[in-house]
C-alpha cells in the first residue's frame, strides 16, 4: 500500500462500482479501496475463509461504513474455488495469518526458498561488516541486524507450519458470489484475488456466462511450480482481456521487473520508503488484466 502496488496495471484508472475482494484477510485492500474509490463504489463483497481473520475483517469494514452510507459492504466467510459444494480444509497460522492457506506444503516450499535467500544475504552482510570502516560501519551493521531479525522470523514461521489450526470451511465460487450479491446485469468492475496458491482454482470457478461481466482482475500468483503464471495469463487472455500484464514481486533495493505481454524491462532504482525484503526466489507475481484502458485520472 505504501508503494500503491494495486494501482499498477491501470485497473484503478477508472471508477469502480462493483468489486469482489477474494482473500480479503483483515480488509486492508478493501479499506484502501474505500478510501480511493468511495464516491464511485456501490457494492463491495469481501471474502475470507478463516474465522479468526473473518471476525477482524467484519469489524474493520463495519467501522468503515457504520454510518449506513454507500457503498454497501458484504463480508462472506467461505473458500472460493472451482465448485460451490462441500467444505475445504484451511490451515490458519496465528504468527502469519495473512499466509493461511489450503496448501500448507506449498507455503513450506516458499518459506524455505525465502529463508535460504535471507541467509545468503545475512552472510554477505556479515562479511561486509568485517570490512566496513568509518561512516559505513553503522549502515552495514543495520543491514546485519535487519537480516538477523528476518532470519529469526523465517525460522519461527517454518516451525509454526506444524502448529497450524485446521478448519473445514464451506466452499463457493466466484460465479455464485456474483449471482448472490449483484444484479443480473451488473458489471463487476474489479475482482481482486490473493489466495495463497489457489488462484487458478478461483478463476476456474467462473462460469462462461459470467466472464464477460468481469471488467478487470488483479491476482497474486504463486509460481512455485513454474507453470501457474503461464496458465493464469493464458486463461485471462482466452477470456478476451486485451491487456494482461504481470510483474515479479521483489523488494531487494530495486523496483520489480515489469513485463507487459512478455516484454520485460528494468525500471531502475526504487524510491525506498521502508526497508523490506522479498527475493525473486519467492516466485510471487502480480497479474493485472482489464478489458479497456483509460487515461482518465481518479
Amino acid at each position: 500500500f505504501v508503494r500503491e502496488a494495486y494501482r499498477w496495471g491501470g485497473v484503478l484508472d477508472q471508477p469502480l462500482r462493483n468489486v469482489v475482494d477474494v482473500g480479503a484477510n483483515i480488509g486492508l485492500f478493501s479499506l484502501w479501496l474505500l478510501s480511493v474509490q468511495r464516491e464511485h463504489l456501490v457494492r463491495l463483497v469481501a471474502v475470507e475463509p478463516v474465522e479468526e481473520i473473518f471476525e477482524v475483517l467484519a469489524r474493520n469494514l463495519g467501522h468503515a461504513v457504520d454510518d449506513g452510507s454507500a457503498p454497501r459492504v458484504q463480508c462472506v466467510r467461505a473458500v472460493v474455488g472451482a465448485q460451490s459444494t462441500g467444505k475445504a480444509p484451511v490451515h490458519y497460522f496465528s504468527d502469519a495469518p495473512g499466509e493461511s492457506t489450503t496448501r500448507p506444503e506449498e507455503r513450506r516450499g516458499t518459506l524455505e526458498r525465502v529463508s535460504r535467500a535471507i541467509q545468503e544475504r545475512l552472510q554477505a552482510a556479515r562479511q561486509q561488516l568485517g570490512e566496513a570502516q568509518g561512516a559505513a560501519h553503522p549502515r552495514v551493521q543495520a543491514q546485519v541486524d535487519f537480516f538477523e531479525e528476518l532470519d529469526r522470523n523465517a525460522q519461527q514461521s517454518l516451525t509454526s507450519l506444524d502448529q497450524g489450526q485446521v478448519s473445514q470451511v464451506d466452499c463457493t465460487t466466484l460465479s455464485d458470489l456474483v449471482q448472490s450479491h449483484f444484479g443480473e446485469e451488473d458489471p463487476i468492475d474489479l475482482v481482486k484475488i490473493d489466495v495463497e496458491g489457489d488462484e487458478l482454482t478461483v478463476l476456474h470457478g467462473i462460469r462462461e456466462e459470467v466472464w464477460p461481466r468481469i471488467q478487470a482482475v488483479v491476482v497474486e500468483v504463486n509460481n512455485a511450480d513454474g507453470e501457474r503464471l503461464d496458465l493464469v495469463l493464458e486463461l485471462l487472455r482466452s477470456q478476451g482481456f486485451p491487456v494482461v500484464q504481470h510483474q515479479l514481486q521483489a523488494a531487494e533495493g530495486q523496483t520489480p521487473m515489469v513485463s507487459s505481454d512478455g516484454a520485460a524491462e528494468d525500471e531502475g532504482e526504487a524510491s525506498g520508503v521502508y526497508q523490506s525484503f522479498l527475493p525473486e526466489d519467492a516466485a510471487l507475481y502480480t497479474v493485472a488484466a482489464h478489458r479497456a484502458r483509460t487515461s482518465r485520472p481518479l
